[in-house]
């Protein structure tokens, strides 16, 4: 039901009996109970009678049969929250409602405010609009109880989440409740809809449930009834849409006449964290007094609905790649036409950080018709090379037709220890960052001498973590790799194989060798220092795009990887010491391109103390 500020809620799209409103209820309730996990349901508009009866609604007996339907439903009820779709006799009119029940009462029903009365829609000749009542309540007399009626925000009484009710219509209409419902402290949105099946009509629902989430920051969630409903004249889609802070992760319409359920779990978390960091939501906030409270119990039994992304960052297609790959060339271009010149500095390692730079330069040079000799490749082996990495940066060299180059650091760091006072034998900190700042000194010198910027190499999960030589591989002239994590990184590098057969052997043995910085030794290995990259992104990824706690992240961590619950907090705990340790670093850092919602970049996203606890 709900866990870890997560709300399960299924959307269904039930099978219909149209006319029936007690055989209706009844698939309803069954539903419900096949469905205990969910902690809220939310069937279509006019699911209790179905939406096509027509003139029939006018009928006293059905609007009899109604009330007794959610009575029944009512005393059927438990702790799941269940929002149904009614016409409700009330005030001396018929309205489009929906009506939110749990523990054995009516909560609150809500009027529809935009009737379409166009091409096959006619519920003006049908149903009163309720925009008298589009920012007020009132209270009615419904199945024997008097329940709150009008535009009405549902709290949780402990604040685990906040939500409102429209129909249909409500979301094409010029004025959209829940615009009002958002602004006033709803974390998503329900929208109990009667959406008709016609061509690219499916396109356009998701655009608009796309939009109302993404603008205010919240869910929303959008169900259809289906084809059960009537083919007397049209066929219903039974579209079911879920859309968390502009994100879609339900889009489903089906040919089904029986009943369609599926789950969403709603991330109560990341919809307030992208509320309460979005200028544009906190703007447009204005508490209110015309709330319902109810009560959902923490669910210790809680699984979650889909399997969770453990790469959450790596693009799931080729054109996404190509998306990465167009924007790395055409800051690089720019770059390049900014300053005048049009040649670049790299330091190859063969290692894949630095194999990503220098294809990005590939790409790009190729792409503008610059001169691929002025792409100056370096090698620069150390006391740790090892002659695998650097035979991989040869060929890589030769083969792209770069200009290729290789300065030894051996004797001037060995001299550079000595001068120092320094042990040759003591490899500690020292002993690698001579090794890493020596290299920086040398690409820096090449690229004044040449006329050229030098590129940085240093990727988003290493700078994270700190993983880098303040004032060596830590500095650049220009960074292209800054904002990518190192598992896109590595699927970058992958996708370059594919796309150069030319170097796609020497790209493959980059992509699958084990990731060392070869200060101390070809057989050093960073995961051994840092942890896993796949764990270390997935908790940056949560972290800064999710805003997820703590006991988030060790949540998702357990669900995702094979680990103990001591290991997981272990790596948050971990990630979290060397990320503000390292601020400092990415204070002076090199401009860089940004590629996701966010960035460490130190005049862009982030702002961040260099000497946070």
């Amino acid at each position: 039901m709900y866990n870890n500020k997560y709300l399960k809620v299924a959307l269904v799209t039930p099978k219909v009996t149209l006319g029936k409103p007690l055989e209706n209820a009844k698939e309803i309730i069954k539903v419900a109970s096949e469905n205990q996990d969910s902690g809220m349901l939310v069937y279509p508009e006019l699911s209790i009678t179905g939406y096509s009866i027509g003139d029939w609604v006018y009928n006293a007996q059905l609007l009899e049969e109604t009330r007794q339907a959610v009575n029944y439903i009512k005393d059927a009820s438990n702790e799941q929250i269940l929002v149904i779709g009614a016409p409700v006799d009330v005030l001396g009119a018929i309205y489009d409602c929906g009506i939110v029940i749990q523990n054995k009462k009516l909560l609150g029903i809500v009027p529809k405010i935009n009737l379409p009365n166009t091409s096959e829609f006619y519920e003006e000749r049908f149903f009163t609009s309720g925009k008298a009542w589009k920012d007020k309540i009132s209270e009615v007399e419904y199945a024997g109880e008097n329940v709150p009626f009008g535009h009405i925000l549902f709290k949780e009484d402990t604040d685990k989440f906040n939500f409102g009710v429209e129909i249909c219509g409500d979301l094409w209409g010029e004025t959209n409740p829940h615009h009002l419902l958002y602004s006033e402290g709803a974390d998503f949105v329900v929208n109990l809809s009667g959406s008709s099946y016609n061509l690219g009509k499916g396109s356009l629902r998701i655009s608009l449930v796309q939009s109302a989430s993404h603008r205010h920051r919240g869910g929303y969630l959008y169900v259809s009834n289906g084809p059960s409903d009537s083919t007397s004249d049209l066929t219903f889609s039974g579209h079911q849409i879920a859309c968390i802070a502009g994100e879609i992760v339900l889009s489903q319409e089906t040919n089904s006449l029986e009943t369609v359920v599926n789950k969403v779990d709603v991330d109560i978390e990341y919809i307030r964290f992208a509320k309460y960091s979005d200028s544009y939501a906190k703007k447009d906030h204005f508490p209110t007094e015309n709330f319902v409270k109810l009560h959902i119990n923490e669910d210790n039994e809680y699984k979650l609905s889909k399997k969770v992304d453990y790469l959450p960052f790596v693009p799931k297609s080729d054109e996404q790649f190509e998306s990465l790959i167009n924007i790395a060339t055409l800051a690089l271009k720019h770059r390049l036409d900014h300053i005048g010149i049009n040649k670049v500095v790299i330091g190859i390692s063969g290692g894949l950080d630095s194999t990503l730079a220098l294809m990005f330069s590939y790409e790009c040079f190729k792409r503008y018709n610059i001169d691929l000799k002025n792409i100056i490749a370096i090698t620069m082996p150390g006391f740790g090379t090892g002659s695998k990495s650097k035979n991989i940066a040869n060929k890589l060299m030769e083969k792209l037709s770069v200009s290729a180059h290789e300065i030894s650091i051996k004797k001037e760091a060995i001299l550079h220890l000595k001068t120092i006072g320094h042990d040759l034998e003591n490899k500690d900190v020292t002993y690698e960052n001579v090794q890493a700042r020596l290299r920086t000194m040398y690409l820096m010198n090449v690229a004044n001498k040449n006329g050229a910027i030098v590129l940085g190499t240093g990727d988003m999960s290493e700078i994270a973590l700190g993983w880098s030589t303040f004032n060596g591989d830590q500095m650049s002239m220009y960074n292209l790799n800054a904002n990518l994590p190192k598992t896109v990184v590595k699927e970058l590098v992958r996708y370059f194989s594919r796309k150069y057969p030319l170097v796609k052997s020497e790209l493959l043995k980059v992509y699958g060798a084990v990731i060392s910085p070869e200060l101390t030794g070809s057989d050093q290995a960073t995961e051994d220092n840092i942890g896993k990259y796949l764990i270390n992104d997935f908790i940056m990824y949560h972290m800064f795009l999710k805003g997820a706690s703590k006991s988030r992240i060790v949540y998702l961590l357990l669900n995702t990887f094979e680990i103990t619950e001591t290991e997981a907090s272990l790596y948050y705990d971990r990630f979290i010491k060397r990320f503000k340790q390292n601020q400092y670093k990415r204070l002076a850092s090199p401009e860089c391109v940004k590629y996701y919602s966010f960035s460490f970049g130190a005049r862009g996203d982030y702002r961040f103390p260099g000497d946070m606890k």
